[in-house]
C-alpha cells in the first residue's frame, strides 16, 4: 500500500504543534507542562462537559487538517488509544462502589470509546465515516492499517487520531500513563501538497519489537505515555529523504505479525 501524509497534529508536554515538535526532537528539549487544550472547535456548550480525551483528539485532528488544507467537514477518521478514557472509567467504577451508586449521565455518555470521534463530528460538522480501533499497545499500528485501507479503497482523505491521558491507580497498575499525549496524521491517496511524506505499508509475518525513538526527549515521553511511541515514526517524517534513502520501521500488530513502514519525503 502506498499513500501520503500531508498533515500532522501534536499535543504533548514536549510540543503543541508539528513545527514545535521538529525543533524539540532536534534539540532534545525538556518537557514543559502544557495541560489540556481548550479545543475552540468544540462548541462552548459542548466544551464544558467534553472529556480530556475529546479535547486532545479534536485539537490534533484540527491541526492536521489545517496543515494539509483538508476539508474538516468531509474527512473520514479513525481514532485510537491504548486505554481510552481512564479518568471517566475510574470515576464510574468508584461511583458504583458506593452504597448510593449515583452515576452521572454526562460521564456515562462520555465513557464510550468513540466519544472523542463524536465531539470531532460535532465541532467540524463532519458526517463522514468515523470509527475507533483499540488494540492496547498495538493500537496505533492497527489503526494505521484501518485508516490506510479506507484511504486507498475509497480514495478519500482519512484522519488517524491517537491519544491517551494520564491515569492513576488502580488502572495505572495495568498500564501506567504519567502525562497526556495526542497525535494525528492526515492521510491522502494522492499527493496534493508540495511537502508530504510518502508511505509504503506492508503486512509481514513474524513478531517484531516496537521501534524506539532516537531522541532522548522522545524516548522519555514514550515511557511516560505508550501512545507517544509514535514519536519514533514522527522523527522519521521530520527527516528529508528521497525514495533511494527511504527509512524503514517495523511495528508489531500481534504476536505473529508486524507492519513494515517505508517512508521518504518530509513535512
Amino acid at each position: 500500500m502506498k499513500l501520503y501524509v500531508s498533515g500532522i497534529g501534536i499535543w504533548s508536554d514536549l510540543a503543541q504543534d508539528w513545527e514545535q515538535l521538529k525543533t524539540a526532537l532536534a534539540e532534545n528539549s525538556d518537557t514543559d507542562p502544557a495541560g489540556i487544550p481548550r479545543s475552540e472547535l468544540i462548541p462552548r456548550a459542548e466544551r464544558r462537559r467534553a472529556p480530556k480525551t475529546a479535547k486532545l483528539a479534536v485539537e490534533v485532528a484540527e491541526q492536521a487538517c489545517r496543515m494539509a488544507k483538508a476539508d474538516m467537514s468531509d474527512t473520514a477518521s479513525v481514532f485510537t488509544s491504548v486505554l481510552a478514557d481512564t479518568e471517566i472509567s475510574d470515576n464510574i467504577c468508584r461511583a458504583l462502589a458506593l452504597p448510593q451508586k449515583i452515576l452521572s449521565p454526562t460521564k456515562f455518555h462520555n465513557s464510550v470509546q468513540n466519544a472523542p470521534a463524536g465531539y470531532w463530528a460535532i465541532g467540524s460538522g463532519n458526517h463522514s465515516p468515523c470509527n475507533y480501533v483499540g488494540g492496547f499497545m498495538e493500537s496505533w499500528a492497527l489503526a494505521l492499517i484501518e485508516a490506510a485501507s479506507q484511504c486507498l479503497i475509497e480514495q478519500r482523505d482519512v484522519l488517524l487520531v491517537n491519544y491517551d491521558i494520564a491515569n492513576k491507580a488502580p488502572l495505572s497498575d495495568v498500564c501506567q500513563i504519567d502525562e497526556s499525549f495526542a497525535s494525528a496524521l492526515l492521510l491522502q491517496a494522492t499527493c496534493t501538497q508540495k511537502d508530504s511524506v510518502e508511505l509504503e505499508l506492508e503486512l509481514c509475518a513474524g513478531s517484531h519489537p516496537q521501534p524506539v525513538a532516537q531522541s532522548i526527549s522522545a524516548r522519555t515521553l514514550s515511557r511516560r505515555n505508550p501512545s507517544a511511541a509514535v514519536l519514533a515514526q514522527l522523527e522519521v517524517f521530520a527527516m528529508k529523504t528521497d525514495e533511494q534513502n527511504a527509512t524503514e520501521l517495523r511495528w508489531p500488530i500481534n504476536s505473529d505479525a508486524h507492519l513494515r513502514i517505508r517512508s521518504w519525503g518530509s513535512l
